[in-house]
């Protein structure tokens, strides 16, 4: 069976039409195609406010949305959540690197508006591998990032704010400026 399309005007087989119970032959007027251009060309005129909307909603519904993610998840037979953690351990294990960088990077974009990508490995060598708190040499795998002036005190995370330190280093540090350790370390330039 065939139906002609109300845009278009040509005669098509009614696969050719998206069903619809109010439309003739229970398929709507017009065809696949056309309805795809006329959304896509409405989209295109009205971008930036599909974009808000949809920014809205979000705001407006994050825990119902959040929720239903959950509910994804949760659907899941235990076996296969099982397996996506286990999945995802082994990846953050072997890619512990890429994903300190991937947590700063996440935190940095809470709390600033400026967010550079920041290469561990150019750190470690603009800094000569040395901790710029307490001088010593870093060995690699002791080796963090932090930040001059801390996220939390509106620091950037952009190579310029961002040192190699010890682990142990930029514990003690915690959110404090270098001004304000009182000493504690022998901080290099």
């Amino acid at each position: 069976m065939r139906k002609q399309c109300n845009t278009c005007g040509t005669s098509k087989p009614l696969t050719a039409f998206y069903r619809s119970k109010r439309g003739r032959f229970g398929r709507v007027a017009e065809c696949k195609l056309c309805r795809v251009k006329r959304n896509r060309k409405r989209y295109e005129e009205k971008c930036e406010e599909i974009k808000e909307q949809a920014r809205v909603y979000r705001k407006l519904n994050s825990n119902v949305l959040r929720m239903k993610r959950r509910g994804r998840y949760r659907k899941a037979s235990s076996t296969v959540r099982k397996t996506m953690r286990e999945c995802n351990k082994r990846w953050r294990d072997k890619n512990r690197a890429r994903m300190a960088d991937h947590c700063l990077k996440y935190l940095a974009r809470r709390r600033t508006k400026t967010v550079e990508d920041v290469d561990r490995n150019e750190i470690y060598s603009r800094d000569r591998g040395y901790c710029y708190l307490c001088g010593k040499p870093i060995k690699r795998k002791d080796l963090e990032l932090d930040h001059v002036r801390p996220l939390s005190r509106g620091g950037e995370h952009s190579r310029a704010n961002v040192k190699a330190t010890h682990r142990r280093c930029n514990r003690s540090k915690g959110n404090k400026l270098v001004s304000e350790l009182k000493g504690r370390f022998c901080v290099r330039a």
